[in-house]
């Protein structure tokens, strides 16, 4: 796939995925990995938006696997990874060597949303 010039794949829902991910990683040059902050979890649907030095947008995608890999050109970039609301940001430099970077992101689960009501709420 590609997004303004930004060559990316994403994936590694399953184990089966996850190795085609591995099998390709050579070809991009910025691998992430997601992962819930507590558990240590893969984790997919973190967005991923990518910047240039100038704040130029050059990528903003969903990711749907706990594995994002591009490739970008040698050059100062931000990076944002974020899932339910909540971003991470990282200034970047891409040279020569690969960048493999993980996001430990953190995430509400079920009961950390619930609302208990001392009363009980009304019928309509």
């Amino acid at each position: 796939m590609e997004q303004h010039g930004v060559a990316y794949v994403s994936g590694g829902g399953d184990e089966a995925d996850m190795q085609s991910m591995l099998a390709i990683a050579a070809r991009f040059n910025v691998r992430l990995t997601m992962v819930d902050a507590r558990r240590g979890k893969p984790l997919g649907g973190a967005t991923v938006v990518v910047a240039s030095q100038e704040g130029r947008p050059m990528l903003h995608m969903t990711a749907s696997g706990p594995l994002f890999y591009m490739r970008l050109k040698p050059g100062t970039y931000r990076l944002a990874v974020g899932y339910q609301g909540r971003d991470q940001m990282r200034d970047v430099v891409v040279a020569r060597e690969p960048l493999e970077l993980t996001f430990r992101l953190p995430v509400n689960t079920l009961e950390d949303d619930w609302l208990l009501c001392a009363t009980p709420c009304p019928r309509r």
